[in-house]
């Protein structure tokens, strides 16, 4: 087996899953909806597609090594408490992360792009932007517990509510923002 297909293992009430070293790809929602814990993904793992694990009730997961972009919607929806995104990742996706109980981040040196919402409705309380990232979008950290956040210079515009429903204490801002 190389490839879980778009959507071939949804709702299927899988709890708990052991994938072959020989798998390359998890596409759009291969693994999604059902009642999945935690995953291990082998580092031959290259391509991870759209929801791929979303809305389950993960609460670990460990990512292949070498992996460049977090998909779209790839673990919403479920019950991460902490995450380890590798160094080599450089994008984000929209609502990759969001809805789930996420309380402790590291964003890595490398990422550039984080996609709207891609951090929304968790438990975050404060935030640390790396100097790499330009991008951000819309909502990005929405309705956390965020008490604190440094912002690098590399960013030049605040994204609509990026911040909006957190309960700010503290924020730094560089000068060079529009």
């Amino acid at each position: 087996v190389t490839t879980i297909g778009y959507y071939a293992m949804d709702y299927k009430n899988i709890t708990a899953v052991i994938l072959p070293d020989t798998l390359t790809t998890i596409e759009e929602g291969g693994l999604s909806s059902n009642l999945l814990t935690s995953i291990t993904i082998s580092d031959n793992v290259t391509t991870l597609g759209d929801y791929a694990l979303a809305w389950n009730n993960i609460s670990s997961i460990d990512f292949p090594d070498g992996i460049t972009t977090i998909p779209e919607g790839l673990l919403c929806w479920n019950k991460l408490t902490s995450l380890i995104i590798p160094d080599t990742v450089t994008t984000i996706g929209y609502y990759a992360f969001g809805d789930n109980l996420i309380s402790n981040l590291t964003i890595p040196s490398g990422v550039t792009t984080i996609g709207g919402t891609a951090f929304g409705w968790n438990s975050l309380t404060s935030v640390v932007i790396p100097d790499t990232v330009t991008t951000i979008g819309a909502e990005v950290f929405r309705s956390n517990k965020i008490s604190s956040a440094t912002l690098p210079s590399s960013i030049t515009v605040i994204s609509e509510s990026m911040f909006y429903d957190n309960k700010f204490t503290t924020y730094t801002i560089p000068n060079n923002i529009e």
